[in-house]
């Protein structure tokens, strides 16, 4: 969308990455100081402010406002360690590997949903705004277009139609965006429901046994 190569799109997410990797590792530290609470919903906050920013521009971002997103997305490193101890650590010793394991599957099951869930809501934006733009193709040129922004620049390339790449560009960033800020409103939403419930426990952040997750 933004005519980055493979290496040049993986370079760029590199500060989220980083990011990510820093908080994840330095969660114990900052949840015994100032509560396991406080720095998770704090960190969720910090997040859905990053996808914000992120989202901003569409195809014509002002990169520093979009690497600055990127880095406070990476800010929810933060959330996956200190929710695993959370977690784990209301069961027995005894039970631990077993909350282990439903933490892990637990985690994998929201992933998955996840994606669905907003890879949907992209896909269907993407396609609503791009029709318009297939009105000259045939009903074949047309569902492959709206498939996917590589099919549509497939599709446009076969057939020379004019817009049609610039239409699928614009419909995708258009898709992308309304994606992003659901899910940073969404994250406030969760950041205020573990405000509210989950317990203020700061003596127990030093031995937290961090598990970083790159999502």
């Amino acid at each position: 969308m933004l005519g980055f190569s493979a290496l040049a799109a993986g370079l760029f997410l590199m500060p989220a990455l980083v990011m990510w990797t820093v908080s994840s590792a330095t969660a114990g530290v900052t949840a015994k100081r100032f509560g396991a609470r406080n720095v998770t919903a704090v960190s969720l906050v910090i997040t859905g402010i990053g996808l914000a920013l992120t989202s901003s521009g569409g195809r014509q971002p002002f990169y520093p406002v979009l690497i600055l997103g990127l880095i406070l997305t990476g800010v929810m490193g933060v959330a996956p360690a200190l929710m695993t101890h959370a977690s784990v650590s209301n069961y027995p010793e005894e039970q631990r590997s077993v909350g282990s394991a439903i933490n892990g599957m637990a985690m994998r099951f929201g992933l998955a949903f996840g994606v669905a869930a907003y890879g949907t809501l992209l896909a269907v934006t993407y396609r609503r705004d791009l029709m318009p733009a297939t009105a000259g193709l045939s009903p074949q040129e047309a569902l492959d277009a709206t498939q996917s922004i590589g099919s549509a620049l497939t599709v446009a390339q076969r057939t020379d139609a004019a817009g049609l790449a610039n239409a699928a560009k614009d419909a995708y960033a258009a898709g992308f965006q309304i994606t992003l800020i659901l899910a940073g409103i969404v994250l406030m939403v969760v950041a205020a429901i573990v405000w509210r419930w989950l317990p203020d426990r700061r003596d127990t952040g030093s031995d937290i046994n961090v598990e970083v997750h790159h999502g």
